[in-house]
């Protein structure tokens, strides 16, 4: 296996060995080399910070073993046959996901690039450059051309639910994934063009009264983790993904899901936007949408949505606030909406 970085390439016994000058790196290389250093020494776990997005951070172990077993069923699913040679990493290393991108990459013995993580890290690469694998966070597949995706035999869409159109022409295999820190990144996968999502491995899911998700397997050492996501159960390995509870808005005693909202407009709107609340004295919440940038004229068909689903009104905000791992940090953006 080589690591290649912007300057200069490693093999793994120099990694090992230590046969390099740590300054020559900047800190998303070094960040890499330290978790294959890592797992070359047999370290028993590794610490990740939670993104944030639905609360304050925290800091997790995760156990080699875990590790281990979600880059098998991962890679047992995306390439039985054991074909893929390159892998691109162009996301934060420091969070769950960037990180499974190197220990995959180790583990099945896939030559790995580093590129710097950047909304738009295509720009980065030669014309001729081409990936078995590669994870993206949303911003960064919707910021990609059919040219730059077709670079790629597979893509992994992670950090927030995804369900915008692809580009025409595109040829790669493209699949949205369902995970979080605790269960070492994803524990599900959908076909870009599907909705529903299939677990991967011994993973099973649990049909709950109150319709959030529960799941049990190795990846949780076989205890039941609730998570704070409503789903449509489907059986014991699919189900399909409506929204985060604690994201849920309540207009006027009706419970809203705004990420249900915002995919039925992710075809609509060509910029980062939110479906969000303020204050409301007859309905308690009243339903909003935000879009990032300089105001422009709307003309947006709202006849998808419910009655209660179509925002009241509209805001713009110059900046979205994201976290690490590049999802939109929706309580914060809210917050600094309403200063």
């Amino acid at each position: 296996m080589v690591v290649r970085f912007e300057k200069c390439e490693l093999k793994i016994d120099q990694i090992h060995k230590e046969e390099f000058s740590q300054e020559s790196f900047v800190e998303h290389e070094i960040k890499v080399i330290e978790l294959i250093s890592g797992w070359l020494k047999n370290e028993s776990y590794f610490e990740f910070k939670t993104s944030g997005s639905t609360g304050k951070a925290k800091t997790i172990r995760i156990e080699r073993k875990k590790i281990e077993y979600s880059c098998k069923t991962t890679m047992e699913r995306l390439d039985p046959d054991h074909k893929f040679d390159s892998v691109l990493l162009c996301i934060n290393p420091e969070m769950i996901g960037g990180a499974m991108v190197v220990f995959r990459a180790l583990l099945w013995g896939m030559n790995l690039h580093v590129i710097k993580p950047s909304s738009n890290p295509f720009e980065a690469l030669s014309q001729s450059s081409f990936y078995d694998l590669v994870s993206l966070v949303p911003l960064q597949f919707q910021n990609a051309t059919a040219g730059e995706l077709n670079r790629f035999r597979t893509i992994l869409i992670g950090g927030g639910h995804y369900s915008s159109d692809v580009p025409g022409g595109v040829t790669a295999q493209i699949y949205a994934t369902f995970g979080m820190t605790e269960t070492v990144s994803h524990f599900a996968l959908r076909p870009i063009d599907q909705e529903i999502y299939e677990c991967l491995g011994d993973v099973e899911i649990k049909n709950r009264p109150d319709n959030k998700l529960a799941i049990k397997g190795t990846l949780t050492n076989h205890k039941s983790l609730i998570i704070n996501d409503i789903i449509e159960f489907t059986s014991t390995k699919k189900f399909k993904w409506i929204g985060r509870s604690d994201f849920v808005i309540n207009s006027g005693g009706i419970k809203i899901n705004p990420e249900e909202i915002e995919s039925k407009l992710s075809t609509l709107i060509d910029r980062n936007f939110i479906i969000s609340y303020i204050d409301d004295e007859a309905l308690g919440n009243k339903v909003i949408l935000v879009i990032e940038g300089l105001p422009f004229d709307l003309d947006i068909d709202f006849s998808e949505l419910e009655r209660f689903q179509k925002p009241k009104e509209v805001f713009f905000l110059e900046n979205f606030v994201f976290t690490p791992s590049q999802k939109i940090d929706r309580f914060k953006t809210r917050e600094l909406l309403l200063r």
